[in-house]
């Protein structure tokens, strides 16, 4: 078996890439689930079944956030615990989250179950697609206990230093989505709810795989029996609501540039801001992978009041997505049409024209986003909640929509795209100040 590289004295690099990489792969595999599904849908079932699909994007949005931003929270504390040598306290901060996300996950599901059609009412479904998102949300929210768990124990699985073990299981979930969306809705002709089944089992295959690694005897962080104490959620939620943002404001941006362009352009524009999305989506899986990489790193070294080495896996972090970002736009600045062959046809004419108009406003955000990423991520494994939800509220929720509503009223269409760019570079002044008076301070305490 292959040694696992020592957090507070291993070569930096070689730690980076053994949390990096697992964690690129898996990433990247459950976001190509997702495309895939609405590959299946819209082509087999038809428009309706995607629509109703994505009525439920919010809910959705919302509910992964939550399991998010505990997990990235309870992780870091975890880290910096487990860096001090304090294996009790970091069991009891796991079990804490642990048992809390297991109430939360049954909460949430209760009014899709009790009051589902108050529910889908509220997601903005009218009496004709009403019946389709009843379909799909009850069926996969029998599931959902286990997905939420299983989300939450990617982040610790790292934090117990198997992250490839996470990798695997999200591989296979992604896999496993895959041949269980052609088998219930091509060959047993299930529809929507096929879809909700197979993509409930296979995201709660995760949860399967990883909850028994934290009963192995290499086991850092083991469950242990949970106490009334709250203070390990509240700290936990505190630290990783800039993770809540992220996720849930991405949602909302993407619906006003669809509102505006709809609006303006109709269903070509949107076409278009769809494959730019998909692209940029997959790159900030890549930088958020990365971000994830430096935390149980950081965190562990802080605990361990190795200060000089925990910034080094920032810096190497911070290096790595630009190289990425620099490869990435250099590739679709010079072979554009390879990219977009994978989404749109020949045909689509209108809808490839106005890619090559919108992407080159776009193609800064990619060397922007992974430095604002990898600096909120670093913020998050030092426990600074507040300045990683500052960062995370300019770049992905205040500065874009505010950008977009100016640039709607006062300019061309077309250059509301300049409005991610912006954000991201006002973003990054703001926050390379933040981190140069919090390393200033540091330097200054140790």
């Amino acid at each position: 078996m292959k040694k696992k590289p020592d957090l507070l004295s291993g070569k930096t690099s070689t730690i980076f890439f053994w949390y990096a990489i697992p964690t690129i792969m898996g990433m990247m595999a459950i976001s190509s689930a997702f495309v895939i599904d609405g590959i299946f849908l819209g082509n087999v079932v038809g428009a309706q079944a995607l629509a109703a699909v994505n009525l439920t994007i919010p809910f959705w949005g919302f509910t992964f956030s939550l399991s998010i931003m505990l997990s990235v929270g309870g992780s870091a504390q975890c880290g910096r615990l487990l860096g001090a040598n304090k294996k009790i306290e970091a069991a009891h901060v796991f079990s804490q989250i642990f048992f809390s996300s297991l109430l939360i996950s049954i909460f949430v599901s209760l009014p899709i179950l009790l009051f589902p059609e108050m529910t889908v009412r509220l997601l903005g479904a009218n009496l004709v697609i009403m019946p389709d998102v009843i379909t799909y949300l009850k069926n996969y929210c029998w599931f959902l206990p286990f997905i939420f768990m299983g989300i939450g124990l990617t982040s610790f699985g790292r934090i117990n230093q198997a992250p490839e073990l996470v990798s695997f299981a999200l591989i296979l979930s992604a896999s496993l989505n895959l041949f269980l969306d052609w088998l219930l809705i091509v060959n047993f002709s299930m529809g929507l709810k096929g879809a909700a089944i197979a993509s409930g089992f296979s995201q709660s295959i995760v949860f399967f795989i990883l909850f028994p690694s934290f009963f192995r005897r290499s086991s850092s962080l083991r469950l242990v029996r949970p106490n009334l104490d709250i203070t390990p959620v509240s700290r936990a939620a505190f630290n990783g609501f800039s993770e809540f943002v992220n996720e849930t404001s991405g949602g909302i941006l993407v619906l006003v540039f669809n509102l505006v362009l709809m609006n303006k352009s109709g269903i070509d524009a949107v076409a278009a801001f769809t494959v730019i999305y998909y692209i940029v989506y997959l790159w900030f899986m890549v930088a958020y992978s990365a971000g994830e990489a430096i935390q149980a790193p950081v965190s562990v070294n802080i605990g361990a009041n190795k200060w000089d080495r925990s910034v080094s896996f920032f810096t190497f972090g911070l290096f790595f997505n630009l190289t990425v970002s620099s490869l990435l736009v250099l590739v679709l600045l010079v072979w554009p049409d390879v990219i977009m062959n994978i989404f749109l046809e020949d045909s689509e004419v209108a809808s490839r024209n106005l890619i090559h108009k919108f992407f080159p406003l776009v193609f800064p955000v990619f060397l922007l986003s992974g430095c604002n990423i990898m600096i909120s991520a670093f913020f998050t494994a030092r426990e600074k909640a507040s300045a990683s939800l500052i960062i995370s509220l300019l770049r992905t929720l205040i500065l874009p929509i505010s950008l977009v509503v100016f640039f709607y009223h006062f300019f061309e269409f077309h250059l509301i795209f300049l409005a991610i760019p912006i954000a991201e570079f006002v973003t990054l002044m703001v926050a390379g100040l933040m981190m140069h008076m919090f390393l200033s301070h540091s330097s200054h305490i140790r």
